[in-house]
């Protein structure tokens, strides 16, 4: 299966326990491919680099630079094609799409809910991690 994480899952399963950890962990084991593409990186240093996330990244004794290289060694960085503005209300959100349409990805996992308004993009489904959780138990 090879999935792309949106960013907020990558954070929440990087600095918390829980689903997104859980999810994380399917990765780690080899059980599934998570795709990323250069702009997601970016986009992931960026956002680990925010005040609100010192303390956290304290308590987990890692700095943001240490997050982003231990996540991507779980993860095929895969070069995007553009794609027409589609999150028009979070045109960020764009970047997730265009790495799961370049890498032929199974699905998207996302908490953010202009993407999960989408519901599918290009016959890729986009789901909560609750769902991928459930459906990865049923299709490993």
């Amino acid at each position: 299966m090879r999935v792309v994480f949106d960013t907020n899952i990558v954070i929440s399963g990087r600095l918390w326990s829980g689903a997104p950890r859980h999810a994380l962990s399917i990765i780690e084991a080899g059980q599934a491919k998570l795709l990323v593409s250069e702009p997601m990186v970016d986009e992931l240093k960026d956002v680990l680099s925010r005040p609100k996330f010192a303390s956290r990244l304290e308590l987990v004794g890692k700095s943001a630079e240490q997050v982003v290289i231990d996540h991507l060694q779980f993860t095929e960085v895969i070069p995007t094609q553009s794609i027409p503005p589609t999150i028009i209300d979070d045109p960020d959100d764009d970047i997730v799409l265009a790495c799961a349409l370049s890498g032929k990805a199974d699905c998207i996992v996302s908490g953010d809910p202009h993407l999960l308004r989408l519901e599918l993009f290009e016959h890729i489904p986009i789901l909560t991690v609750h769902a991928f959780l459930e459906r990865f138990s049923e299709n490993p």
